[in-house]
């Protein structure tokens, strides 16, 4: 019953406030924000609360600081300390807190993590404090991510098939980008993104979402052909390989010299892997390597490892606390320099002689058509300006 005026609320009323006389303070009567479709934030939680109520559920409007957070507690009582209104429901006697703002989002609510908010104070008879946003106790947050490389043919072109999963928190984000999204834009993005990477590919079929919502878990599948992916370093040939999936919860902040606190993100659990099957009569030059970073506040790992003429990459990434103090905010950052750092590796094939010998051979070819139009153009050019 929940889930369901939850998923009513934020899905079917938009998210949109006329901030004018007393819509300033005063939310709209819950039969309006319905009526018309739209509300701000404490016509939502009022017109939640109000459905709470009929279903026999008891949910109450609370106030947050999105920019305060727990911080709340150091200042004095004052209404303009608030600039959002959730709902607290109460099933089983335990607070569930919920957000009737946000859209899209899966699962149980009892497993949504609101605690960024860190306090809220419902608003209820009999209220004197404000209450904590703890997180819930099965929370499940966090990406995983598989690439697969395999040969097309032997001149070097690979199939890129790519599979990542999104949960929890994580799930909800990816589900709100992608409804905003037509396919055929999606393809096209995706698309580019590895253009920019690799060079020249083909998209094998556009990606495809299976939305498992009750279980708050989204996996999308792409696939590509890629042309020419591999760097030429002489003899040798390179691929590089990016931990995507870890770029966003491994940014560095903007001023890295720090003496307060600081956020390091929702408690999450992060992997990305990497395997690429040699081309027939290709060696793989990779020797293995094992990185270990952390802090309290992450995990960090990265494996490198050889089996026959495929080469595994196994990014691992937790977030184990949602700050850190002061004190060690400067340790912290070092490490997370070296995650940085660690992202992106290039791994080394050598191909057969005959193979060498005919990218040589094009190469070649390849200069000497490059001479041929050029002189045949500085011709051309010179005739053209001599000419009456």
């Amino acid at each position: 019953r929940l889930t369901a005026a939850l998923r009513a609320v934020q899905d079917e009323v938009r998210y949109f406030g006329v901030e004018m006389g007393s819509n300033t303070h005063r939310p709209a009567e819950p039969s309006e924000t319905w009526t018309r479709r739209y509300g701000d934030c404490k016509d939502k939680a009022y017109l939640l609360s109000t459905i709470l109520a009929q279903l026999d559920i008891r949910g109450v409007p609370a106030l947050v600081s999105t920019t305060r957070g727990r911080g709340l507690r150091e200042i004095e009582p004052t209404a303009a300390a608030f600039n959002h209104v959730i709902v607290r429901a109460t099933i089983d006697d335990k607070p569930v807190w919920v957000d009737p703002t946000m859209t899209q989002q899966g699962g149980d609510p009892r497993t949504l993590d609101l605690s960024d908010y860190g306090v809220g104070l419902p608003i209820v008879a009999g209220t004197t404090a404000l209450e904590e946003i703890a997180p819930p106790a099965k929370a499940e947050a966090g990406m995983v991510t598989v690439e697969r490389y395999t040969p097309e043919g032997k001149d070097g072109s690979l199939k890129l098939e790519i599979e990542t999963t999104y949960r929890g928190m994580n799930a909800n984000y990816a589900r709100s980008s992608l409804a905003g999204s037509r396919p055929d834009e999606m393809e096209r993005r995706y698309a580019d993104y590895y253009r920019k990477r690799f060079g020249e590919l083909e998209s094998v079929q556009a990606p495809k979402v299976v939305d498992d919502r009750n279980a708050n878990v989204l996996t999308m599948s792409e696939s590509y052909v890629l042309r020419a992916p591999f760097e030429v370093e002489g003899n040798i040939r390179g691929l590089d390989v990016w931990a995507e999936t870890l770029d966003g919860i491994s940014q560095l902040p903007s001023t890295m010299a720090r003496k307060g606190p600081m956020e390091t993100g929702t408690p999450a659990a992060y992997r990305h892997e990497v395997s690429i099957a040699a081309p027939q009569g290709w060696r793989a030059t990779v020797a293995p390597e094992h990185e270990k970073y952390g802090s309290p506040a992450f995990d960090f790992a990265r494996d490198i490892s050889k089996d026959g003429e495929t080469v595994k990459v196994v990014y691992d990434f937790k977030v184990t606390a949602s700050d850190i103090d002061g004190a060690r905010a400067t340790a912290h950052l070092e490490q997370m320099r070296k995650v940085r750092d660690a992202l992106s590796a290039r791994l080394r094939f050598a191909p057969p002689a005959a193979t060498l010998e005919a990218s040589e051979r094009d190469k070649r070819l390849k200069s000497l058509l490059r001479d041929v139009l050029d002189s045949g153009s500085g011709d051309t050019s010179n005739t053209t300006q001599g000419a009456p």
